[in-house]
């Protein structure tokens, strides 16, 4: 057998194997694995990776198309354009930047279960990137618009009820402190009147006896 039947032979048996984790409905979709990266580095189709972009990187699919991500868990997608080759793992489909992670809300786990739908490539294309792209900005903003009122209304709930414990503290001490200064005031009028009347009881009142001053007068004049 020669060595290009061979060749032949081996390319026909691959073509049946299926990849891991990876599976394909119909001509520009595929299903399988996405996973994400933030580390500086130079890209394949030239320049500077940045991981603040909608892009992704792919094994095959051209350099500039521009796919919709969907992740099958939660229904979230996203729009990238290709523009790096990966990734380097076995049966993963699809490499996609820290800002699109985020978006798709994959960032915790790391690694998804995703559908991966071509939308093209050329004028169109970027169009559709450039208003999709626009929208998930849109989105990522309310989002973080939502969650700073969020932050911020728990924050003053908290500071109300702190503001209310004080106050109730304070009030609590005060009700004590006039309860103090009360039973105390009470105290010393009881003992103020224990005092005067023992006073009043011990000094005998001397009431003049009737008719003492005509008598001793009568008996001066007959002396």
């Amino acid at each position: 057998m020669s060595k290009a039947l061979i060749a032949l032979c081996v390319l026909v048996a691959s073509a049946f194997v299926p990849m891991i984790g990876v599976t394909s409905s119909h001509a520009g979709t595929q299903v399988g694995i996405a996973t994400f990266y933030w580390k500086p580095q130079k890209t394949a189709f030239g320049g500077q990776f940045n991981p603040h972009a909608m892009t992704a990187a792919h094994k095959s699919l051209p350099f500039g198309t521009v796919v919709r991500v969907t992740r099958l868990s939660t229904g979230r997608s996203v729009v990238v354009r290709i523009n790096d080759r990966g990734p380097i793992v076995r049966g993963r489909i699809i490499d996609l930047s820290l800002k699109a992670a985020t978006l798709l809300g994959m960032k915790s786990a790391g690694v998804t279960r995703v559908r991966v739908q071509v939308i093209g490539r050329g004028k169109k294309a970027k169009k559709a990137y450039a208003s999709l792209s626009k929208s998930a900005r849109k989105r990522s903003r309310k989002s973080k618009r939502k969650a700073s009122l969020k932050s911020k209304s728990s924050n003053s709930k908290a500071k109300r009820a702190a503001a209310g414990k004080k106050a109730r503290k304070k009030n609590k001490l005060a009700k004590r402190k006039t309860k103090k200064v009360g039973v105390a005031s009470l105290k010393k009028k009881a003992r103020k009147r224990k005092q005067k009347s023992v006073a009043t009881k011990s000094v005998p009142k001397h009431r003049p006896e009737p008719f003492a001053e005509t008598k001793y007068k009568a008996v001066a004049w007959a002396s």
